[in-house]
C-alpha cells in the first residue's frame, strides 16, 4: 500500500495546494466578522501561503531543487504562522475591543528563526518547521475556532467541524514530522500516509468552512436570491470536479517522460557506483561503531565523496546492509556534523517498503517518490557482490 502511495505523492500535494487555494479564496468572501463570526482574512492568507508551500514540493519532486528551495520553504513555513497570529489577533481584538499591539513585534523574529533553522545539522529543517510551526499553529487556530463555534446555534455544526480539522492537522504535524522528537518518536507514521491525511484533513477543513459559508448565507437571504444560490453552487461543484480530474492528467503528465529518463540515469549512476567500492575494504567492516576507527571505513568514505562529486544530479550516496528485519547504515559520503550523515550501525528508521525487496531479489531498483526521516527523494538501490564469487 505504502508503494502505490509513494508513486502518488505528486497528486497528493496537488490536492492539498488546490484545497488551500480555494480555501484562500473561499476566506476572502467571510471578511465581515458581523456575519461570519470571524474575520476569514488573514486565515485565507494563510491558506495561499500554505497553498503555494505544497506545490513547491510537487515541483521540487520533478524539478532540480537545491538549498534556496529549502530555505524558501522554511520561510513559507514561518510566515504562515505569522498569518495565523493575525488571524487571532485581529479576531480577539473585535471581540474585546481593543488592539493587541505587542505580538506584531514578534512577527521579525519568527522570520528570523528560519536562518538557525535552515542551519540545523541535527534535523531535517524543514520537518522541524512543520514541527514547530506546523503543530502550534493548529493548536492556536483550533482554539479559536473552538471559542468561535460553542455560542452559535444552528451554524455551530460546521466550525465545530473545521476546528476538529484543524486540530488534527496540528496534531498530524507533530506526530508526523520524521524527527526523532516526542511525539513523533512514538508514532513513526509513514510520510506518504501522512501526507495523505493532511490532505483529507485540508480538504475536509475547506468543506467545512464552505458549508459555513452557505448556512449563513441561506439564513440572510431572502427567496428571490436563493434560487441563484443554488445555481452557483451545482457550477461550483463541477468546477471542483474538473480540477481534480485535471490535475491528476497534468501531474500524471508531468512525471511521465521526464521521471522515466531521469529514473533510468539515477540506476545507471549507482550501478557505476555500486561496482566501483573496493570489495575488499568493505569486508573489513562489522556495520558497528567500531567501524569508524578502521582504515577501510575511510578509505569508503572517501570513495563514496569522489563518486558524488562526479554525479551532480546525486545528493547522498550510501552502503547500507540488513540485519534481520531491519536496515543499518555502513558507510556514507555524507560529512560527520553534517544532517543525514548515519554513523555505522545505525538503524534505518523509515526505509522505503521497495528497498527489502532489493536485499530479497538482489534486483536493482529505483524508489520513489517516497519519503524518510531525511526528507522526501527518488532513490536507486543497487547491490554490491563481490566480484570473485558473486556474493
Amino acid at each position: 500500500m505504502w508503494i502505490s502511495l509513494e508513486y502518488q505523492l505528486d497528486y497528493i500535494y496537488f490536492l492539498a495546494g488546490s484545497a488551500y487555494f480555494l480555501l484562500g479564496a473561499l476566506c476572502l468572501y467571510m471578511q465581515d466578522a458581523s456575519r461570519y463570526r470571524l474575520n476569514w482574512r488573514f486565515f485565507g492568507v494563510f491558506a495561499f501561503i500554505f497553498g503555494t508551500l505544497k506545490w513547491q514540493h510537487l515541483f521540487r519532486m520533478h524539478f532540480a531543487a537545491g538549498q534556496a528551495a529549502s530555505a524558501f520553504s522554511i520561510f513559507l513555513w514561518a510566515a504562515a504562522f505569522i498569518a495565523l497570529l493575525e488571524f487571532g489577533r485581529d479576531n480577539f481584538s473585535r471581540a474585546q475591543k481593543a488592539r493587541v499591539r505587542f505580538l506584531p513585534l514578534l512577527y521579525p523574529f519568527i522570520l528570523a528563526l528560519a536562518v538557525p533553522l535552515f542551519h540545523m545539522r541535527r534535523y531535517n529543517a524543514e520537518a522541524f518547521s512543520q514541527y514547530v510551526f506546523g503543530g502550534l499553529g493548529g493548536a492556536f487556530v483550533f482554539i479559536i475556532l473552538l471559542k468561535a463555534a460553542l455560542p452559535l446555534a444552528r451554524e455551530r455544526l460546521p466550525l465545530l467541524f473545521a476546528s476538529l480539522c484543524v486540530g488534527l492537522l496540528g496534531i498530524l504535524n507533530l506526530t508526523a514530522a520524521p524527527l526523532t522528537l516526542w511525539p513523533a518518536v512514538l508514532t513513526r507514521l509513514n510520510m506518504p500516509l501522512s501526507d495523505l491525511l493532511r490532505t483529507a484533513c485540508a480538504m475536509a477543513l475547506t468543506t467545512s468552512l464552505y458549508w459555513h459559508y452557505c448556512r449563513v448565507s441561506w439564513n440572510t437571504m431572502n427567496p428571490q436570491e436563493r434560487r441563484p444560490f443554488i445555481h452557483y453552487e451545482r457550477w461550483l461543484v463541477a468546477a471542483v470536479l474538473v480540477i481534480l480530474t485535471g490535475g491528476w492528467a497534468v501531474t500524471n503528465m508531468v512525471a511521465g517522460g521526464r521521471e522515466d529518463e531521469e529514473r533510468a540515469n539515477i540506476l545507471l549512476q549507482a550501478t557505476i557506483a555500486a561496482r566501483s567500492l573496493d570489495i575488499e575494504e568493505y569486508k573489513t567492516l562489522e556495520g558497528g561503531a567500531s567501524d569508524t576507527e578502521k582504515p577501510g571505513y575511510q578509505y569508503l568514505r572517501e570513495q563514496l565523496k569522489s563518486m558524488e562529486g562526479a554525479a551532480p544530479h546525486i545528493r547522498w550516496l550510501y552502503v547500507m546492509g540488513r540485519s534481520g528485519k531491519e536496515i543499518v547504515f555502513i558507510v556514507d559520503s555524507i560529512p560527520v556534523d553534517s544532517f543525514g550523515h548515519a554513523e555505522p550501525g545505525v538503524l534505518y528508521e523509515q526505509p522505503p517498503a521497495a528497498l527489502f525487496e532489493v536485499f530479497s531479489s538482489g534486483k536493482p531498483l529505483t524508489v520513489g517518490p517516497y519519503s524518510d526521516e531525511y526528507g522526501t527523494y527518488v532513490s536507486a538501490f543497487v547491490p554490491v557482490y563481490d566480484p570473485g564469487n558473486g556474493a
